[in-house]
């Protein structure tokens, strides 16, 4: 396992989505917190990013960028996305694994956490790091959004 923290990046018309954005400052603060993580997005997309692109994602807290080019990214392919992230994720061995609770996130990241053999939880509402055992703590709601369940 390296110490690295993923952010599945969201794309929407062609354009890295504002939920990307977010969900990178909130990996840099959990980062910052561990002390020793790096932030990485990746970009599944159909094309090479720009300079301004690649500006933006490294200003709201990614240390680096993995980029897979194909243009089978043009449109959301399910089988496409999950092979390619397997791939990346039995390659490099993040520590953490966040997209965006959006419809692509929650349609890829259960199906990648079960070819990985890892947990998941989803649509969660605050996210923070055990410093002391690195655990990921994961804050969403239950029984009809009247309690909090801590992960």
């Amino acid at each position: 396992m390296s110490k690295d923290i993923w952010v599945i990046a969201e794309r929407r018309n062609d354009e890295i989505h504002s939920s990307t954005y977010e969900l990178l400052g909130k990996a840099r603060e959990i980062a910052k917190k561990a002390g020793d993580f790096m932030v990485w997005v990746i970009v599944l997309s159909e094309r090479t990013m720009t300079e301004t692109e690649k500006g933006l994602l490294y200003r709201y807290g990614a240390d680096g960028i993995i980029a897979a080019v194909h243009e089978v990214f043009q449109r959301f392919n399910f089988l496409a996305y999950l092979e390619t992230l397997e791939k990346l994720a039995k390659e490099a061995e993040p520590e953490i694994i966040l997209a965006p609770a959006t419809t692509t996130g929650r349609t890829i990241m259960p199906a990648l956490a079960g070819v990985l053999g890892t947990g998941l939880t989803a649509d969660c509402t605050g996210l923070d790091i055990e410093v002391e055992t690195g655990n990921l703590l994961q804050t969403r709601p239950a029984i009809g959004g009247n309690i909090m369940a801590m992960n």
